[in-house]
C-alpha cells in the first residue's frame, strides 16, 4: 500500500479524538514567532506526569511577511505515552475549534499542523495533558510563518433555478441540460494579504456523474435518472515569481442538488378484459408506480475499451465522487459497496488489478502473475480476431462471495459473475477521502491474449452522506390519448372502450410529474373476431372429419344439433377441443354449433359425409343391329373417373358415364373411383334384329329347298301367333308360337295365293321398326324352281 505524505497526516490527526478533561482555564502562553522549535515540557527527557499546560503560538509579523504560524513535527521525534493527548485549536484559546487532539507513539512520517484558512488570526493553541503513567519522550517540531488562504464565497445560479432558491433543488428531466454560472466573493479583498478576483481565480465543476468541467460558466447534460450533488470550486494559485506560495480554495461548500426525474413504472397498465371480444365493452385502467431515487454515492464509466496483448498497456479511468461532505472519509470499509468491472479476457494470468482511492492510497484487487489461461467472461480466443467477446461482472466488495481470482481460477475454467476477495484487504482504503477521484488500473502484462473492458464502476453507501436523501416525483396529470374506439372517461386513468376493429389496437397512457417530465406506455390490445369455423375436406361416411374454430381465444363447446340420416352414429372427439375430429358411421348433412368459451357467441358448420360409392348400370338390355343405344351408371358418392372393360366402342365424349353398346351381346363393366373410393357395375345387353322378313312363296315339294314358310328373325319374337287364310277367307293355318323349327308347309293345300296375319308378341312393343300386326301374301307351288 503506497500513501503520500499527506495522507500519513491526515491519518495520524483524525484517529485520535479523545475525550480528556483538562483545564481549560489553564494560563496560556502567548507566543509570536516565526522560527524556533517547539519541544515538550519534558525537553531532552520524558515530560513528567500529571501535566496540563498550554500554549499560543502566533505569527510574528503582518502582510505576506508571515500571516499564519506552521508547525512542522519530526518523524522520530515524536512519541506519546498512553492516555496522554497534545490537543490543538485553532485560534488563540480553547474555545477555538478544536482541530485535532494527537496521541500514540511515533509517526509513520514527518507531519505538518496548519491554521484553517478560515482563522484570520494565524493562530494555533495547544495543550498538552499527561496521566500518571507511562510517560513518553514527548515531541520536537520547527516553526514557521506562512500565508494562509483568504476566504473564497462562491456564488451559483443556474438554469433552470434552484426552487425554492434556499433549501430546494434544480428539478429536471432525463436528458435535460442545466446551464450553470458562477462567481466569487472575497471579504478580504483590498490588499489585505494577496489580491483575489474571477480572473486570477479557476472554476472547477463537479457534476455528481463522474463528470467535470471548468469556467464559470457550464452546461451538462443530466442522461441518467437520480439525484446528483453539483460542486463547485473555485481556487487561488498564489505565486511569488515561479514559486508557489499557496494554492486556496473555498472553504465555504458550494452546491446545487440536481433531481433527476425518475422513470415510472407501468407494469400494472392495461386493460381489465385482454384480449377484447368484438363488439363488447371494457375498461383501460393506468396504474402507474412513482420511482424514488437518492442522491447516490457512485460513479460509472462506460465505453468499451481495448485491452491489448502484454506490452504493459493499462486500461485508466476514473471517477468523480462528489456526494459527501468536504474532507469527509471512509470510515468503515462496509460503507464501500462495491468495485465492479464489466469485461472479457483469454488469460486470467496477464492481469494486474488496482483500485486508487482520492488521496493517493492504493490497492491491488488482483495481481500477477496468477491465474494461468483462465477465461474472464466469454472472450474470442484468437489472437489475429479483435472482435469483443462477451462480458462479465467483477466486483471486489468487503462481503465477497468467493475468494479471490487467483484462488478460485484453480476451480473455473471460466470465473463466474459475481463478488471476489480482494487480495490486498480492501481495509486499507479506510480513511480515503470519499469525495475525489477514483482511479482503477488494468495492465496486461504478458505477449498474447487480449480482452475488453466494456464499463467499471464504484459505489458507496449514500446514507453516510449528509446530503442524503430520497426524493419521488409526484404526478399532476395523466390519461389516455384519444382514440376512436374510448365511448366514455370515467377518471383520469380510466375509459371504456369498445371492441370494433379485428386487429390489435394500440393504446398509450402518459403521466406528466411536478419535475414537468411526461412519460408514457403504449399497450396492445388484441380485438378477437368472432371464431371463423372450418372443416377439413369433405369426408366420406365411415370416415374422420377435422374441424376447427380459429380465432377461439379459450376455447369452446361444439355440439350436434341436427343430422339428416337418424340411423347414423355421429361422433365428436373431445367437445372442448379448439380442433375435434368428427365422424359419421352413414352419409348425410350432420350440423354443428361451436359456443365460444371466452366470447361467448355461437356459430353454426355444416358437415356433409359422402356415402361409399355405389354403382348401377342401366339401358336397354336389347339393342336392335344398326341402332345407336347407350349404358348410363348412377353412381351414389362422388365419383372422378369411369373405366368401361371393352375397347370396342368409346365412351360417350359428352358423357363419361354413359357408354355406347355395339352389335354384339356383352355384358358391359365399368368401374368409377372417387373421393370415398372405387365400386364396380355391370349389365348385359342383347344386340339382336328387332324386326321380322316374311317370305312371299314357298315350294313345298320336298326338294329341301325353301320347303317350309321360314320367318326370318322369329326367334326373337318367340310366342307370336301366325295364321293363313286361303282365298276364300278360309283359315288353313293357324298356331300361337310360331317357330321355324316348326314351321308352317301348305301340307294338303292347293298351290295358289294364300293370305297371312303374324301378330307379333310383346317384344314388339320396343321397337318402332316393326308393326304388331304383318300381313302379306305367299305363293304356293311345288314346281320346281332353280
Amino acid at each position: 500500500m503506497k500513501r503520500t505524505n499527506k495522507f500519513q497526516f491526515r491519518v495520524l490527526i483524525v484517529f485520535a479524538f479523545l475525550a480528556f478533561a483538562f483545564n481549560a482555564n489553564a494560563q496560556v502562553d502567548t507566543i509570536s514567532t516565526c522560527s524556533g522549535t517547539f519541544t515538550d515540557p519534558g525537553g531532552a527527557g520524558d515530560y513528567g506526569p500529571g501535566l496540563d499546560t498550554s500554549w499560543t503560538f502566533c505569527p510574528d509579523g503582518d502582510g505576506l511577511s508571515g500571516n499564519a504560524i506552521a508547525f512542522s513535527f519530526i518523524l522520530d521525534e515524536f512519541g506519546l505515552g498512553d492516555g496522554d493527548t497534545l490537543f490543538v485549536y485553532d485560534g488563540v484559546d480553547t474555545e477555538a475549534f478544536q482541530l485535532m487532539a494527537l496521541t500514540g507513539g511515533g509517526a509513520e512520517e514527518d507531519f505538518g499542523v496548519l491554521p484553517s484558512p478560515g482563522n484570520m488570526s494565524g493562530c494555533l493553541t495547544f495543550v498538552f495533558v499527561s496521566n500518571g503513567t507511562g510517560e513518553g519522550p514527548g515531541w520536537s517540531a520547527n516553526i514557521s510563518c506562512q500565508l494562509f488562504c483568504q476566504p473564497i464565497i462562491p456564488v451559483v445560479t443556474s438554469d433552470p433555478p434552484v426552487t425554492p432558491a434556499d433549501t430546494g433543488w434544480v428539478d429536471i428531466c432525463q436528458g435535460e441540460t442545466i446551464n450553470f454560472s458562477a462567481y466569487a466573493e472575497y471579504p478580504l479583498q483590498g490588499g489585505y494579504y494577496y489580491e483575489q478576483s474571477d480572473a486570477t481565480s479557476q472554476f472547477t465543476w463537479a457534476f455528481g456523474d463522474g463528470s467535470t468541467a471548468d469556467g464559470q460558466e457550464a452546461s451538462h447534460t443530466f442522461i441518467f435518472e437520480g439525484g446528483f450533488i453539483v460542486y463547485l470550486t473555485v481556487s487561488n494559485l498564489i505565486m511569488d515569481g515561479a514559486d508557489t506560495l499557496l494554492f486556496c480554495e473555498n472553504t465555504q461548500l458550494s452546491i446545487i442538488k440536481v433531481r433527476v426525474s425518475t422513470t415510472p413504472i407501468f407494469s400494472q397498465t392495461g386493460a381489465v378484459d385482454d384480449p377484447l371480444c368484438l363488439t363488447a365493452t371494457t375498461e383501460l385502467v393506468g396504474v402507474v408506480e412513482m420511482v424514488s431515487a437518492d442522491f447516490g454515492a457512485a460513479g460509472l464509466t462506460a465505453g468499451e475499451t481495448f485491452l491489448p496483448d502484454g506490452s504493459g498497456v493499462s486500461y485508466q479511468t476514473e471517477v468523480v465522487i462528489t456526494a459527501f461532505a468536504p474532507n469527509q472519509t471512509l470510515d468503515d470499509i462496509d460503507n464501500l459497496l462495491g468495485i465492479c468491472l464489466n469485461m472479457e479476457h483469454s488469460y486470467l494470468g496477464d492481469l494486474n488489478i488496482t483500485i486508487t482511492c482520492p488521496d493517493g492510497t492504493t490497492v491491488t484487487l488482483k495481481s500477477f502473475p496468477g491465474g494461468g489461461g483462465t477465461y474472464l467472461g466469454e472472450p474470442i480466443d484468437i489472437d489475429s480476431d479483435l472482435e469483443p467477446g462477451v462480458g462479465y461482472d467483477y466486483c471486489w466488495s468487503p462481503s465477497p462471495e468467493y475468494a479471490d481470482m487467483v484462488t478460485e481460477s484453480a476451480n473455473y475454467t471460466t470465473l463466474p459473475s459475481g463478488d471476489y476477495t480482494s487480495e490486498q484487504t480492501l481495509s486499507d482504503l479506510v480513511g480515503c477521502p470519499l469525495n475525489g477521484t477514483w482511479t482503477i488500473t488494468v495492465q496486461d502484462n504478458l505477449a498474447s491474449d487480449n480482452g475488453y473492458i466494456f464499463y467499471w464502476g464504484l459505489a458507496l453507501d449514500p446514507s453516510i452522506s449528509p446530503f442524503y436523501e430520497i426524493f419521488t416525483p409526484t404526478i399532476v396529470d395523466m390519461g389516455w390519448d384519444p382514440n376512436t374506439t374510448i365511448i366514455e372517461e370515467l377518471s383520469d386513468d380510466s375509459v371504456t372502450i369498445l371492441g370494433t376493429l379485428e386487429n390489435p389496437v394500440e393504446y398509450t397512457f402518459s403521466i406528466t410529474d411536478d419535475f414537468g417530465c411526461t412519460y408514457d406506455t403504449t399497450i396492445s390490445l388484441d380485438v378477437l373476431p368472432n371464431p371463423i369455423l372450418f372443416q377439413a375436406d369433405s369426408a366420406c361416411a365411415t370416415h374422420e372429419l377435422l374441424v376447427g374454430a380459429e380465432g377461439s381465444w379459450d376455447g369452446g363447446v361444439w355440439e350436434i344439433v341436427y343430422q339428416e340420416n337418424d340411423s347414423a352414429i355421429v361422433t365428436i372427439s373431445d367437445t372442448l377441443a379448439i380442433e375435434p375430429i368428427v365422424s359419421s358411421s352413414e352419409s348425410g348433412l350432420v350440423q354443428l354449433i361451436f359456443d365460444d368459451e371466452y366470447c361467448r357467441t355461437q356459430d353454426t358448420l355444416g358437415l356433409f359425409f359422402h356415402p361409399l360409392p355405389e354403382v348401377t348400370v342401366y339401358g336397354d338390355d336389347i339393342v336392335c343391329w344398326g341402332d345407336t343405344s347407350y349404358l348410363y351408371t348412377e353412381v351414389i358418392g362422388p365419383v372422378d373417373t369411369y373405366s368401361w372393360n371393352t375397347d370396342e366402342y368409346d365412351p360417350d365424349p359428352t358423357n363419361p358415364s354413359s357408354y355406347i353398346v355395339g352389335d354384339v351381346s356383352l355384358t358391359y363393366e365399368v368401374d368409377v373411383s372417387g373421393f370415398c373410393g372405387n365400386a364396380e357395375g355391370s349389365m348385359y345387353v342383347i344386340s339382336r334384329a328387332c324386326h321380322v322378313e316374311m317370305p312371299n312363296i314357298i315350294t313345298p315339294n320336298h326338294d329341301a329347298y325353301n320347303d317350309a314358310f321360314i320367318i326370318k328373325y322369329i326367334e326373337y319374337f318367340e310366342g307370336s301367333q301366325f295364321i293363313v287364310y286361303n282365298r276364300w277367307g278360309r283359315k288353313v293355318f293357324e298356331t300361337d308360337s310360331y317357330s321355324n323349327d316348326f314351321p308352317w308347309t301348305a301340307e294338303g293345300l292347293e298351290d295358289g295365293i294364300y293370305f297371312y296375319t303374324l301378330i307379333l308378341n310383346d317384344a314388339w312393343k320396343r321397337f318402332e321398326t316393326q308393326d304388331r300386326f304383318v300381313k302379306g301374301t305367299v305363293t304356293v307351288t311345288r314346281e320346281r324352281r332353280r
